[in-house]
């Protein structure tokens, strides 16, 4: 007997997911054979079960505070915390959609004394000062995802070694 393709997707997002474990388990779930279960998925790893794990945690966390006005700004700041996560990606596209073009378009405005003004739409080859804006554009954004940091973490690291070194120091410190 044939799967449908509904069933097929179902099983294969269920598997993703890691809500089984073994192609037994799903197999029963389904009640299909297990060989038709490895066939489907012999190849497609759990990769969504560590975003389960999260979302399982993150739910558990809300639950355990007991205030309903501090689960309420938990999730109105994941709420905020996403926009900005959605907007900037937006904004990424367009820059590399533009990047990518390597052309930009103003609009250039001509006067025509008493008549009045007309204007027009001037296309342009991108300039190196344009080419910086993006990239620091790009920049701020992978700052705002947090995909990148602003200073790296041995940077600090380094820092609080000389700290510790002058305090350690000026500890042994004595006047003759």
């Amino acid at each position: 007997m044939a799967i449908s393709t509904r069933k097929k997707n179902l099983i294969i997002a269920e598997w993703k997911a890691g809500k089984y474990k073994s192609y037994y388990a799903i197999a029963k779930a389904h009640k299909i054979n297990e060989k038709t279960a490895k066939k489907i998925l012999v190849e497609i790893p759990h990769e969504n079960s560590d975003i389960v794990e999260a979302g399982v945690v993150y739910e558990s966390a809300k639950k355990s505070v007991k205030n309903p006005i501090e689960i309420n700004a938990i999730e109105n700041t994941v709420n905020e915390r996403l926009k900005i996560h959605d907007i900037s990606n937006t904004i990424l596209q367009g820059i590399e959609k533009l990047a990518k073009g390597g052309k930009a378009q103003k609009v250039m405005i001509e006067s025509a004394g008493e008549a009045g003004s007309s204007a027009t739409v001037v296309e342009y080859d991108l300039q190196a000062k344009d080419y910086k804006d993006l990239q620091d554009a790009v920049d701020k954004a992978s700052l705002t995802l947090g995909v990148n940091q602003r200073f790296a973490q041995n940077q600090v690291n380094i820092q609080n070694n000389q700290t510790v070194k002058q305090q350690y120091l000026s500890e042994w410190d004595y006047e003759d």
